[in-house]
């Protein structure tokens, strides 16, 4: 029997979801937030986006990520030796062939397999606003997913869900559509 996919649990109080949460660099839904925040059992920023968290939850110790990566270009000084004084650790990834969206990813994978968590799905709040080219980025992230791992990758943003489906892996004749 095929597994069924609730994109949209993860967003529900009452949920029952693990996620990995992965931070963009983008204006964030503060309920969406507080939400998926609850759920993680691994939390991420992707550069800039962690000055976004920082807005949102000023000096909250209940947001800290366990990690903040990308290349650095984006998150101010200020943010950075925030975090960096609460214990966040921060990973410097200056390949410029991926975003830091994907290298966040990657590094998220990883982890999850690391430590042996049970994750339901990797939710990404962020990344279907702002330019085309960033929007496209996100899916372009989601199609690297599909070969990186096998836990759903979700994209939320405003009214906005992005998730990539994944080929159908066996065969059918004719007949059986």
């Amino acid at each position: 029997m095929d597994e069924e996919l609730s994109p949209s649990e993860c967003l529900l109080p009452s949920g029952k979801q693990r996620i990995g949460l992965i931070i963009l660099n983008q204006p964030l839904d503060k309920d969406y937030l507080h939400i998926l925040w609850s759920k993680a059992l691994l939390t991420a920023c992707a550069d800039g986006a962690a000055n976004h968290l920082y807005n949102i939850t000023g000096k909250s110790d209940s947001f800290r990520p366990d990690y903040i990566s990308g290349d650095f270009d984006s998150i101010t000084a200020e943010v950075r030796a925030f975090y960096e004084d609460k214990g966040c650790r921060l990973i410097e990834t200056s390949d410029q062939d991926l975003t830091d969206y994907t290298k966040c990813l990657v590094i998220m994978v990883e982890e999850i397999k690391q430590r042996n968590l049970q994750v339901d799905a990797i939710v990404t709040l962020g990344g279907l606003g702002g330019r085309f080219d960033q929007t496209m980025a996100t899916v372009e992230t989601l199609h690297h997913a599909l070969s990186m791992t096998q836990i759903p990758l979700f994209v939320i943003q405003e009214s906005n869900l992005a998730y990539l489906l994944r080929p159908i892996t066996r065969f059918c004749s004719l007949g059986s559509w």
